[in-house]
Order: structure tokens, then sequence, then C-alpha cells
């Protein structure tokens, strides 16, 4: 009948209403959905700043690169100044030597604080990681980064990959237990489609009289004087059978469980789709990330020849000033291009750990709980006993553990020995 079992009890818990269930199996669930939403949350902040660190990276390989673009600048324009002032060269060709070398100062001033329009800077993406890593803005020491990023041709297998993103990926397990959590409504709502039968009793002591503290000379109004008396004593005892007519609230109830059933089965299937898309794109992103690398450091050799060539030919006369700035402007470009590519390599080698699920196993972190206190592990053999009792079992199996985390949760029936006594 309604409300009878152990399954039932332990979904919908004590005093449990239609649509409102509280036990202990669902807060179990709870738990786990908390869990999960944490290990995202972390698994996302980490992802934040290996991000970030790369992007710090790049910030100061930029940086180096203006600061080498502005040394050139400045000796092609003293080396104008010094031909202009030997009548060789013109004032305007000494004036747009000077142009560009402030322009290359610019530069440098911008790849070192960075601006307000987005574009980071050594200082800006060092503030940024500061903020992701709880440290202060500034405590007089400057964050460098000390990896190098890898330049090795990493390669995924895809079926695998895919197999493991299916797997491991914190959201699917979180929406798996949403799936079980409907499921267990589900069968606390069939049981409010039950008659529900309970075994009622009553017992009263009563008090009857005219007054309630009666007066003198009236030997029955006093409704106290009677009360002790205990002559008035009733009693009930009976079967009550309770069923509402349709059972509309019931039948609802079951109704719009299956329906939350139904909607968590297709968020499983769309995010599960969304996950094999996010895969496919971060595979995209690599391939595209380490051709385009290769390219950027061919694109790089060559500007810097060409730079060689121009210079040498300057130096002796023999080519225009605008050839020499424009190789110095383009071999900056390229090596700062470069590096932006090796980063954006690195950066896509994170996105396919993500979406495979495996961050925190390429990061090297993991989580795990906490050992329990000893004032658990004393309780836990006390209460276990009550459920091996041989005529009072509230259980039709042995209950499963519950973490199998550093120090076990099954100890023996005789004797409990503390986890600090183990050494």
């Amino acid at each position: 009948m309604q409300g009878n079992g152990v399954e039932f009890n332990r979904i919908a818990g004590p005093n449990a209403t239609v649509g409102n269930y509280n036990g202990v199996l669902i807060a179990r669930l709870n738990t786990d959905v908390t869990l999960a939403d944490f290990e995202a949350n972390v698994r996302n902040l980490l992802t934040d700043v290996e991000k970030t660190h790369w992007e710090l990276y790049f910030a100061y390989r930029d940086f180096d690169a203006k600061v080498e673009g502005r040394r050139l600048a400045r000796e092609s324009w003293e080396l104008e100044r010094r031909r202009a002032d030997a009548g060789i060269r013109t004032a305007d060709q000494e004036a747009f030597a000077r142009e560009q070398f402030y322009a290359a100062q610019a530069s440098v001033e911008n790849a070192l604080s960075g601006t307000a329009v987005g574009v980071g800077g050594v200082y800006k993406m060092e503030r940024e990681l500061r903020r992701l890593l709880g440290l202060l803005t500034s405590d007089g020491r400057v964050i460098v980064p000390a990896d190098e990023p890898s330049v090795a041709d990493v390669r995924f297998d895809w079926h695998e990959s895919l197999e493991v993103a299916l797997t491991r990926r914190v959201e699917l397990r979180r929406q798996q237990w949403n799936i079980k959590r409907r499921q267990l409504e589900i069968i606390a709502a069939r049981n409010f489609e039950k008659m529900r039968v309970d075994l009622v009793g009553q017992y009263r002591w009563r008090g009857f009289g005219d007054d309630l503290f009666g007066s003198d000379g009236t030997g029955s109004g006093s409704a106290f004087e009677s009360l002790f008396d205990g002559d008035l004593q009733d009693w009930r005892l009976g079967v009550e059978v309770t069923t509402p007519v349709g059972n509309r609230v019931g039948h609802a109830a079951v109704r719009h469980a299956e329906l939350q059933l139904a909607r968590e089965h297709a968020i499983y299937d769309e995010t599960e789709r969304h996950v094999s898309h996010e895969l496919r794109a971060a595979f995209t992103e690599l391939d595209r990330a380490y051709a385009v690398t290769r390219s950027r450091y061919n694109q790089r050799i060559a500007s810097f020849t060409r730079l060689r060539a121009e210079r040498t030919r300057n130096e002796r006369g023999q080519t225009d000033l605008d050839l020499v700035l424009s190789a110095q402007r383009q071999a900056v470009e390229s090596e700062s291009n470069y590096y932006r590519a090796l980063v954006d390599y690195n950066v896509a080698m994170v996105d396919v750990h993500f979406a495979r699920g495996t961050l925190l196993d390429y990061l090297d972190v993991s989580m795990a709980e906490g050992p329990w206190i000893d004032e658990a592990h004393d309780t836990a053999p006390r209460i276990a006993s009550r459920f091996r009792q041989k005529h009072f079992n509230y259980c039709l199996t042995s209950p499963p553990q519950v973490s199998v985390g550093e120090y076990p949760q099954r100890l023996p029936p005789t004797e409990h020995v503390s986890p600090l006594d183990e050494g």
C-alpha cells in the first residue's frame, strides 16, 4: 500500500508528499551532482589558468620582438641621421626613419602594458593570471613563465578520444545522476497511486462538569474532579483505508515524473552530441594550429633572411630606405606571428584534453574525498550493527560502501582500531 517499503522511504523520506521527495537516496544523488559541479568548476578554472599562462608567455615573446624591432629602427634612424648631416640623405628621409622609430617605441609600450581595447600586454596578462590564482595585484615581483611551449606534432586517435569523452566528461556524469534521480522519483510517484491503509488508535481521559473547577455544595459540577476520578476514559482502535476518488493527484505526479525523466534523457542525448561536436572542433583546431605554426616558422626564417640582405645593401647605399624599414616591420611581425601560432597550438592541445575529459590528468591534478574524522569511525560500527541483526533487518542486502578513500569503510565487527593507531 501507499508509503510501504524500505525503498520508498529511502527515496521519499519522512512526511513525504506528492512531488516532494527528500529521502537519503535523493540526498546522496544531490550530493553527487554537487560534486560534479565542483569538479566542473575546478576544471574550468584550470583551463583559464593554463590558457592565461600561455597568453602571458606570448606577451613576453611579443614584447621581445617589439624591443628588437625598436632596436633595428633606432639603428636605421641613426644611420640616416648621420647621412643627412653629411648631405648624403635628405631631411625627409631622415624624418621617415625617425617616424618608424617612434612607431616602434609605441609598439613596445603597448606590448608592455596592453591597451584598453582588449589587446593584451605583459602587465595586463600578468594581472589576469594573478586574479585567477588569487594573488595580490602587485607584490614587488613579476611572474615569468618558466615552461616552453611544445613544438611536437601531437596526434590523438579519434575513436579512442570519442570513447573517452563520452565516458569521462563531467557534464555527462552529472546528467546521469539527474536521470537516476528522476527514475527514483517515478518509483516514489507510483507509490502515491496506491491506497493508503493505516492502523489507527486513540486513548483519551475525559472530564465533564457544569463548571471547570466547580463550587462548594455542588457534587457533580467540577470538570477537574471528574477528570481525576477516571470514570470517563475511552479508546478506539481500527484500520483506516483512504483513497481519493479518481486519484488525479497521484496520476498527475506519475505523468510529471515520466516527462521529467524523458526531458533528462533528451538533455543527455543532446549533451553527448555537443561533446562529439566540441571534440571534433578541438581536433580541427589542433591540426590547423600546428600547420600554421610550421608556416609561420618558415615565414620567420625568410623574413630575417630578407632583412639581413636589405640592411647589407642599405649600408652599401644600394637600396632605398623604405625597403629596409619594410623588411624590419615584416621581420618583427613574423616573429610575433610565429609565437602567436605556437601559443595557439598549445592552447588547442588544452582544448583537446578539455573536450576529451582528461584535462585534470593532463595537468596532473586529482580530487578525492578526505579521510573521515575519528568520531565517524568510532560511531560507524555501532550504527552498522543495527543493519546486521537477524530478526530486525532494515535492508534486503548488505549496505554498500560509501567511499573507497584512504581508510576502509568496513571494519571488523568485534574490534575497532582507530586510524591513528594504525600509523
